[in-house]
């Protein structure tokens, strides 16, 4: 079973519309313009110009399905159970198909 947290995500996902809304919503957050944000991935790139992360992943779904799961718990504890679960459900179709607790 998945978390509702999880298969919320995985809906919005699935349907790149609610991706490119969230991205309008974020943009227009009045402290944050364009300029300021590119200044912070500017530093982001200059201080750390490859970054890397101790979450195991093999597509851009596992990464994110990883990071949500990393909100809540550590890298190690994460990496224990999504080695787990992307054998089973590694697409959001697979994971939306194993239902929610």
């Amino acid at each position: 079973m998945v978390p509702k947290a999880v298969r919320g995500i995985v809906r919005c996902y699935k349907n790149i519309k609610y991706l490119r809304l969230f991205a309008f919503i974020c943009g227009k957050n009045k402290n944050m313009n364009k300029q300021k944000r590119h200044e912070i991935f500017s530093r982001f790139k200059a201080n750390n110009p490859s970054p890397t992360t101790e979450l195991n992943y093999s597509s851009t779904f596992e990464l994110l399905i990883a990071v949500i799961l990393s909100a809540q718990a550590t890298d190690k504890s994460v990496n224990i159970a999504t080695a787990k679960l992307f054998k089973v459900a590694n697409t959001p179709e697979a994971i939306y198909k194993l239902g929610e607790d």
